[in-house]
Formats: structure tokens, C-alpha cells, sequence
């Protein structure tokens, strides 16, 4: 298995991920926020992908679910961010 490092921006993301693909964590860096994701073995950019959906959203603003939580972070002046997968 391998770990990859995506750059989010906020609001929606649609991030194309090898199937099988597992968000494991979030973090602050850069300037914005990261998701890292444990990718299978053998997967390589581009093969057998999928387009997944994943929300970086601020405490206390508003969004639509259906969701899974991935992850908090906190940034640059106080603020603290949430990512969450859109499940169908």
C-alpha cells in the first residue's frame, strides 16, 4: 500500500481516486488543507479510477448530506475545518 496527498480547496471537491481507495486523515498545510489516502497496491494515477466528492467545511457552516466524517483540522488564525466524504 501506499499513502497519497491530495490538496483540497473549500467547499466541493470531486477528487479522482484509484478504486478501493481509503481517506485515512486531514491536516492543515500549505495554506489549505490536505486529505491523504491510503491507496491499494498496484494502483497507479489514472487506472481504474473513480470520482469521489468530499466537503471541506468551516464549524458552524452550513452543508448537505449525506456524509462520513474524515477528518478536523485547525488552520491559520483559530479557525478549525472539517472534511466529510458525500455518500450516495
Amino acid at each position: 500500500m501506499k499513502v497519497w496527498k491530495y490538496q483540497m480547496e473549500p467547499g466541493e471537491n470531486q477528487i479522482q481516486l484509484p478504486v478501493g481507495a481509503t481517506p485515512i486523515s486531514v491536516g492543515w498545510q500549505s495554506s489549505g488543507v490536505v486529505l491523504w489516502v491510503l491507496i491499494p497496491d498496484g494502483a497507479l494515477p489514472g487506472s481504474d479510477a473513480e470520482v469521489r466528492t468530499f466537503l471541506w467545511v468551516g464549524t458552524g457552516h452550513e452543508f448537505d448530506g449525506p456524509v462520513e466524517f474524515v477528518g478536523t483540522t485547525d488552520g491559520p488564525g483559530g479557525f478549525i475545518w472539517h472534511v466529510f466524504e458525500v455518500v450516495n
